[in-house]
């Protein structure tokens, strides 16, 4: 079945995608014992949320 959930809907889930993704990515580099530094990591949340903001006006 075939449901049209308007683009509203559809740049979530493609986003929701994306992330699943990176978070798929960071946990294979963890088991290898690849860490990111907390500070480092969270700039990075930052920047893609201040992004994702603009790109929304």
């Amino acid at each position: 079945m075939n449901v049209n959930l308007g683009s509203t809907f559809e740049k979530f889930f493609t986003e929701l995608t994306e992330l699943r993704k990176e978070i798929a990515i960071g946990i294979e580099q963890t088991d290898r014992g690849e860490f990111v530094d907390g500070p480092q990591a969270f700039d990075k949340i930052r920047q893609r949320s201040t992004r994702g903001k603009r790109s929304n006006k």
